[in-house]
């Protein structure tokens, strides 16, 4: 799952979440990711790899995020 923190306006207060992806592993999406993210310093991208979903044989993904 990929989300976005947003940190609290009051010392005190709470920090909230916003899902940014849930990766379900249905519809040709990939499901599972696993290891770290690798950063592309030339975009700012982020890409990643799921272990299932993605095709018909549900051997994975690769896939990118831009913050």
């Amino acid at each position: 799952m990929i989300f976005n923190l947003t940190p609290p306006r009051k010392p005190d207060g709470a920090w909230s979440e916003k899902i940014v992806r849930a990766f379900t592993g249905s519809g040709g999406e990939g499901g599972v990711p696993f290891d770290g993210l690798i950063l592309d310093g030339a975009t700012g991208d982020f890409y990643g790899s799921t272990r299932d979903g993605g095709n018909a044989t549900g051997s994975g993904t690769v896939f990118r995020l831009r913050p």
